[in-house]
């Protein structure tokens, strides 16, 4: 696998105007590559494409797999990012210059009237973009006036350039009494024009693949005006719906069924199951609390302090939920809190004048396993004087989980 550096230009092949990338590498003496470069893939202006010696990974992107240059042949990979700069992460794409211009008129004389009018507006424009229009132009000279009229993706869309000519008529008809709609694709187009909706409509169906049934909901819900005191769009009403249905389906409820699929009112809804999520959430958290509390009652009050660190086994899993996020560490999420009640360990903090400063994960014989200050900080294992404390503190209690067990 040689890596390269992929750069583009504009040629001539025959009678072809011709988009040709280029790969240049470097030389490696361990492997005995000598620095080189060779072209590696072609677009033409009659729409073939071609390939050679160039490979492509879903991880690393392109990359050429020999030195000696092979025969030109059909793309055996996907070539979408060589061709299309919005989706490309290689630094492929280079302007279009004086000479490349030069090239392109002389070969298409017609053209050229397109060509001024993408500079004018593009003074910086891709190669792989022109070339793209060229295409177009060569396919169908008329896309011509729908670049005119600023409807870039249906100048390019070789599905609009072979439909037929009424059909091209309706479409433009449709475009011209909805002057809203900016720049469609042709599927695009058909659609919105099949289903009436509108083209904010058709992208949220589209980004979120959400049904006419969902759409109708929540374009009422906004007619109502009831949702929110701001002025909410469409998508943004979407995402307060997405958190409603969440909070539903976490709750227990079925979200399938139209009662909490499509409420009468969402913000009365949402607010219900909101209070809802809450009340569970304390009775859940109460419950562990009471769990935990017996698990560590020996423990509670035993606290060791050495200059301003303080040492001690937490009271409330509201203060292990605390230290966790200060310290960046797993305590929650890895539900260290269930292993202290289930007697599997014990978490003793240490804090410096208040602060969270280290946690300590004790075996149920009150053995050391794990100790660690801020898991993001410059240095995650806590100081000697930390240690100190910590070990004053298990000399001190000498603890023992099972004891705690035989008392519970």
């Amino acid at each position: 696998m040689i890596r390269a550096i992929l750069e583009d230009r504009i040629g001539r092949i025959g009678h072809n105007v011709v988009r040709i990338v280029n790969a240049s590498w470097s030389g490696n003496k361990r492997s005995g590559i000598k620095a080189g470069n060779m072209d590696v893939y072609r677009q033409y202006d009659d729409g073939r494409e071609e390939v050679r010696n160039l490979a492509v990974s879903s991880m690393g992107g392109y990359f050429l797999y020999d030195t000696k240059p092979d025969s030109w042949g059909k793309p055996w990979i996907d070539c979408k990012a060589l061709r299309e700069p919005h989706v490309n992460s290689y630094m492929v794409f280079t302007n279009l210059g004086a000479t490349e211009y030069a090239q392109i008129v002389d070969r298409h004389p017609g053209f050229r009237w397109m060509l001024d009018k993408i500079l004018a507006k593009r003074p910086g424009v891709q190669v792989a973009e022109v070339i793209e229009y060229i295409r177009a132009w060569v396919r169908w000279p008329e896309c011509e006036r729908l670049y005119n009229g600023e409807y870039f993706r249906l100048c390019l869309s070789e599905s609009f350039a072979v439909a037929s000519y009424r059909k091209q008529c309706e479409i433009m008809q449709y475009l011209k009494q909805h002057p809203e709609i900016r720049d469609p694709g042709f599927g695009e187009i058909l659609t919105i024009m099949k289903s009436g909706m509108s083209q904010d409509d058709y992208y949220m169906t589209k980004r979120y693949h959400i049904g006419a049934d969902l759409l109708k909901y929540l374009h009422a819900q906004l007619r109502k005006g009831t949702v929110f005191k701001e002025d909410y769009s469409l998508e943004a009403l979407y995402g307060v719906y997405e958190d409603y249905i969440e909070m539903v389906a976490s709750n227990g409820h079925d979200k399938k069924q139209d009662y909490w699929k499509y409420p009468s009112d969402l913000r009365e809804a949402h607010d219900k199951v909101m209070r809802e999520a809450a009340n569970i959430k304390a009775a859940t958290l109460k419950k562990r609390q009471e769990k935990y509390t017996a698990a560590v009652k020996k423990f509670i009050g035993k606290t060791v302090e050495d200059g301003p660190i303080r040492v001690f086994v937490p009271e409330s899993v509201e203060e292990i939920s605390l230290q966790a996020s200060v310290l960046h560490q797993c305590l929650v999420t890895a539900d260290y809190i269930g292993k202290v009640i289930d007697r599997k360990c014990l978490l003793v903090f240490l804090v410096l004048d208040g602060r969270p400063m280290a946690t300590a994960e004790l075996d149920r014989y009150g053995e050391l396993v794990q100790f660690y200050a801020d898991e993001r900080g410059a240095n995650m294992k806590p100081g000697k004087d930390a240690e100190d404390a910590l070990n004053k503190w298990i000399r001190t209690f000498k603890p023992r989980i099972r004891k705690v067990k035989e008392a519970a």
